[in-house]
């Protein structure tokens, strides 16, 4: 994340989860849905942290609640999520959605608090592709409960 620091004209897109703001780099961000909660398919032999999967413009995304990302707790459950979908410029992240509560807009740099970059900020957070552990895709163990 330290080429964002260099780069002043880089935009930043902001979304709210319980108490915290995460801050995206616009270029990882393809773009920002909504999707209805009864749509999403669950994947019940993966992590808790994976959220399920939904057909949304004709791709599958896999989701991701930023809420068990960051340890936050958060009474959200509306109908409908806001869910930011990464870009091909965040890696093996791409095409994954990441579910926030509330959209408050973009900023540039020099807008958002210098502690952001220091790692200092409590209530603000650089969304980073290391916050999603690598075990989150895979297969967890599955044990019968009639065994």
């Amino acid at each position: 994340m330290e080429q964002f620091k260099s780069e002043k004209k880089q935009r930043f897109i902001l979304v709210k989860v319980g108490e915290i703001t995460v801050v995206f780099p616009s270029e990882i961000v393809a773009e920002i849905g909504i999707i209805d909660r009864n749509k999403i398919m669950n994947l019940p032999f993966y992590s808790d942290r994976l959220k399920g999967c939904i057909y949304y413009n004709g791709k599958i995304i896999s989701l991701v609640e930023l809420k068990t990302i960051l340890e936050v707790d958060s009474l959200f459950n509306k109908e409908q999520l806001i869910v930011v979908c990464l870009n091909e410029k965040a890696d093996q992240l791409q095409g994954i959605g990441l579910i926030a509560e509330q959209v408050l807009g973009s900023k540039n740099q020099e807008e958002l608090p210098p502690e952001l970059w220091t790692n200092q900020a409590k209530k603000v957070k650089l969304f980073k592709l290391e916050m999603l552990d690598q075990n989150i895709w895979e297969l967890q163990n599955y044990y019968s409960k009639s065994n």
